[in-house]
């Protein structure tokens, strides 16, 4: 539990990048239809991961995160739980950690055992070029790399699973 203070800090760090990825340069404003924009980010191993290359023809979610929000948590673990149910029918998940580094980022997912591809976005380049403005923020991409939905914030359950089921049943 987060002593007054912390929680202060928090919110203050919260309010900071927000107003600093506001203030750079004008955030894209990504819709529906829209194809994702590529990127290349390194994963916890270190390994290159090229985004739409090496996951087209498959139904992508590609989650903005940080170890310092509060609802990244709750939302990490359920995301976790569908991938595991999905992922022999082809869901792929890309958690994009924004302004971290690996070792904040590796024991954030070894505390809650994830087991989808965390991605080190350090200088918060990638998000910035998606138009992030707060987390988490959730993109739902199709096989052929369009954006069907975002999601800004938190999630429930439902709400997931019923963009999850549009995503694979290509539902739209």
């Amino acid at each position: 539990m987060l002593a007054k203070w912390q929680l202060a800090v928090v919110v203050m760090v919260v309010l900071l990048m927000a107003g600093l990825m506001g203030a750079c340069d004008k955030a894209p404003v990504l819709a529906k239809g829209d194809p994702a924009p590529p990127f290349a980010l390194e994963d916890l191993r270190g390994a290159t991961r090229p985004f739409p290359e090496r996951f087209a023809g498959q139904p992508v979610v590609i989650r903005f995160w940080a170890d310092w929000c509060p609802a990244c948590r709750s939302d990490m673990k359920v995301l976790d739980q569908h991938y595991r149910q999905r992922q022999e029918q082809g869901l792929k998940v890309l958690a994009v950690n924004v302004g971290q580094d690996r070792a904040t980022a590796q024991r954030f997912t070894d505390e809650y055992q994830l087991t989808f591809d965390v991605l080190l976005d350090r200088s918060s380049e990638i998000a910035r070029r998606y138009g992030v403005n707060a987390l988490p923020m959730t993109y739902l991409i199709a096989p052929d790399g369009k954006i069907i939905n975002k999601i800004i914030g938190e999630t429930d359950t439902a709400t997931l699973t019923n963009q999850l089921n549009r995503l694979m049943g290509g539902n739209r």
